[in-house]
């Protein structure tokens, strides 16, 4: 991941061994992101990394790397979907009291797609209602 913000207008890298999804808390202080080789969901410091150090794994629960797009920073915590029994589950991890807590199953999310309001008490997500496929078969097409 890159930052725009160089004052002669450069980017610069902030993440090392990738980063995609990022959101930036809202107090500016930390960046928390996805990455593609690995599960999980990562943060570090804003801007770049001093030499040797490397970002924290922070919450495991982020199911693949498949799953980069399916989680939400808010204020007070982190909304995510994960697999559960029954179907995906979409979870949140308070800030406040570090806990995960279940929220409601959402039968057939698609990837990438949750969004959470900006008061917390509401979440988008697109659902795969169906998906079907068919072979045809075009004769005389010359």
């Amino acid at each position: 991941m890159v930052r725009l913000d160089d004052p002669e207008g450069n980017p610069l890298q902030v993440t090392r061994g990738g980063g995609i999804n990022g959101f930036e808390s809202v107090d500016g202080t930390t960046l928390y992101f996805a990455r593609t080789d690995h599960a999980g969901l990562w943060r570090q410091p804003t801007g770049e990394l001093p030499a040797g150090a490397a970002p924290e794994l922070f919450l495991e629960d982020l199911p693949t790397p498949g799953g980069w797009g399916n989680w939400w920073l808010s204020d007070s915590g982190i909304a995510l979907s994960r697999a559960a029994e029954g179907g995906p589950m979409i979870v949140f991890y308070d800030f406040a009291t570090g806990q995960m807590e279940d929220v409601t199953q959402v039968p057939n999310i698609a990837v990438p797609s949750l969004s959470v309001s900006p008061d917390g008490l509401s979440f988008l997500y697109a659902r795969i209602e169906s998906q079907a496929s068919d072979v045809m078969l075009v004769e005389d097409f010359k």
